[in-house]
């Protein structure tokens, strides 16, 4: 992916703008072009975490492939600080993420701008079943906890509905064991949360969901939980568009603009107490 950033040829542009969490800051321009990145974040395969983000992938579980893949991650990590210095300014995603850039990320940084977020088409807060959940809807990866919410579904016997993919999902699974359900293909979202119900489970995977099926899954929320220390979080401003309350970690970029005991909940600790 560096290679295939600076293999771009820009030269008839005047003015770039690169939407980066990784390597797309890293393109190269001259000295007579603007180059303006909006950062999410700096990779997280490169950062203090990248041991965590590894070995969450089960390939890194072989013997000996953990210890070899440390020697692209030194390379990556001199080339993500040299691309990092390439843009004439930063925009970072939140002043949480202003706060914690280092090095090549602290040079022409501007003040953050907050994501955009697309309001709902149309009546919110619409009934889509009888019973109440509270949802998780994101990537099924290391960093955004889920297993804390699983944890406190398990202790509290709470409808959770998890909505997403991603490499965690067959040791989500196995952490909800007997009170998971899996959606069938076939299934409605309502059909999938009544046959959890009707046969005792109270953990429900949706895996992947469309557009619509998220804002009605949104609406129909006790609340959204979002656990993970995120770069911003969009997923609970979201949340608060559809009229949906939502609980989230206080290290997150959402948590900024969520007011606590009015929104939502903002939460201190990563904990399920």
């Amino acid at each position: 992916l560096p290679l295939a950033f600076e293999s771009l040829d820009l030269n008839e542009y005047n003015i770039i703008i690169s939407i980066s969490s990784a390597e797309a800051k890293g393109v190269l321009t001259s000295p007579n072009q603007a180059h303006i990145n909006y950062l999410f974040s700096p990779p997280k395969y490169l950062a203090k975490e990248s041991a965590s983000y590894l070995r969450s992938h089960g390939v890194f579980k072989i013997p000996g492939l953990f210890t070899l893949a440390q020697l692209p991650l030194r390379y990556l990590r001199w080339w993500d600080q040299a691309a990092a210095a390439r843009p004439d300014h930063i925009i970072p995603i939140s002043k949480r993420m202003a706060a914690h850039l280092r090095g090549s990320y602290a040079k022409n940084l501007l003040d953050p701008i907050y994501p955009p977020v697309a309001m709902p088409k149309g009546p919110v807060k619409t009934q889509q079943t009888a019973t109440p959940y509270f949802l998780s809807l994101a990537r099924l990866v290391w960093y955004k906890r889920i297993d804390l919410a699983i944890a406190a579904a398990l202790n509290t016997n709470a409808l959770l509905v998890i909505a997403g993919e991603g490499t965690m999902g067959r040791t989500l699974l196995a952490q909800a064991g007997k009170s998971a359900y899996e959606r069938r293909k076939t299934q409605t979202i309502a059909q999938c949360i009544c046959d959890a119900n009707n046969s005792g489970k109270h953990i429900v995977f949706l895996n992947a969901v469309t557009q619509q099926e998220k804002s009605a899954l949104l609406s129909a929320a006790i609340a959204t939980i979002q656990m993970g220390k995120e770069d911003f979080g969009i997923v609970a401003i979201e949340s608060l568009s559809h009229g949906t309350p939502a609980i989230l970690f206080a290290k997150s970029g959402a948590a900024e603009i969520v007011r606590n005991g009015h929104d939502g909940l903002v939460l201190f600790s990563q904990t399920t107490s």
